[in-house]
């Protein structure tokens, strides 16, 4: 049996980070993978924070944002531009190996582990090759649902890479062929894009059926017929858990679940692991209460940007076609509020949705 302080299930980006997080504050930890390797591919927008906090290198960047498009279901489009680059595209896999290669107790992590059993009351987990003893469990592993914790909404996601001979901005479709999400076209490089879909999952729904509906939006009829260079199916969590923490575990990451609007993001993971390392410091060198600490902390950065997500996107999904054609067609003729790209827009067509049912 193998004993440590902190029990770490899970080296994605929220595992890895909280990883090197505690070595530095030399915590006695292990970090499982049940994977033989670090690294998932992945394409996936993050901020100039994110990229600041990482001190993300040039050579990681495969694109930089500075224009976003929200096109209607039938066709109207709103724009934003900016000067500044405002966030960039990066692949989780180079995220992901970047963060295992700052740790320098390579011997912390242990491969081929897949958890089978945890027993929270006798603070101890099993895997198919080891006993392990903790003290804190964090669980880190995604939207794998191994320890019976409630799971959170989800979205059914499809994807798929081509080539293009021109280059386009990164373009959100709000439509009711991706109920619970959106379309989206994201650009990989000036000659290559990523088309995707994302829908609430449901009995009837498939990988090949959301694979219909990205080409069915207008925008994207253009790329039928396209030989995908790659094929992406995922699940991404969009609702947080209720019992995400406890005496002696917290789950931390896509484990806990996603944003209602933006789904799982890396900095929702660099976030929480920043905010547990924090915590099992504190829980370490002056005895306090780790949930406690953990889901105040948490609270004041997560709550209200939480639940005002979950507010625009039930407006969202209760919404048909027709209205968002015409708060579309409202916005296209008077001036945006906020300076931001994605999530202005957003606010711009949430607020115009609140404004037109109260009338």
């Amino acid at each position: 049996m193998i004993e440590t302080d902190v029990l770490i299930v899970g080296a994605g980006i929220s595992g890895l980070n909280l990883a090197g997080l505690l070595e530095e504050h030399s915590v006695n930890y292990r970090l499982l993978e049940k994977r033989s390797t670090i690294g998932k591919h992945g394409n996936r927008i993050v901020n100039m924070d994110v990229v600041k906090s990482l001190s993300l290198p040039e050579s990681l960047i495969k694109y930089k944002i500075q224009e976003i498009r929200f096109v209607s279901p039938n066709g109207t489009k709103l724009e934003r531009k900016d000067t500044a680059v405002r966030g960039v595209v990066v692949d989780l896999f180079d995220v992901e190996k970047m963060l295992a290669d700052r740790i320098s107790k390579t011997d912390t992590i242990l491969f081929n582990q897949k958890a089978i059993e945890v027993n929270l009351k006798n603070n101890l987990l099993i895997t198919q090759k080891e006993k392990f003893k903790f003290k804190l469990l964090i669980g880190a592993y995604g939207i794998t649902n191994w320890a019976s914790f409630e799971s959170p909404k989800k979205v059914l996601c499809h994807s798929v890479q081509i080539n293009t001979n021109n280059s386009y901005p990164i373009t959100v479709f709000i439509n009711s062929k991706a109920k619970g999400f959106y379309g989206w076209i994201m650009p990989l490089a000036d000659d290559r894009v990523e088309l995707g879909i994302g829908s609430y999952l449901s009995h009837n729904e498939s990988a090949i059926k959301l694979k219909e509906k990205i080409f069915q939006m207008p925008g994207l009829e253009q790329f039928k017929g396209k030989k995908p260079l790659t094929e992406s199916t995922g699940i991404i969590p969009v609702s947080i858990i209720n019992n995400f923490y406890g005496g002696n575990f917290c789950l931390i990451g896509d484990a806990n679940g996603g944003e209602a609007m933006m789904g799982a993001s890396i900095h929702k993971c660099l976030d929480e692991s920043k905010i547990a390392c924090d915590s099992i410091v504190s829980m370490m060198q002056n005895k306090e209460n780790y949930s406690k600490k953990f889901i105040s902390a948490w609270t004041r950065k997560f709550y209200d940007d939480i639940s005002e997500q979950q507010k625009m996107r039930k407006l969202l999904d209760e919404t048909d076609d027709d209205n968002i054609n015409a708060i579309f067609y409202k916005l296209t003729r008077k001036k945006l509020e906020g300076t931001g790209l994605i999530n202005a827009l957003f606010k711009n067509i949430v607020m115009s949705l609140r404004q037109s049912q109260e009338c």
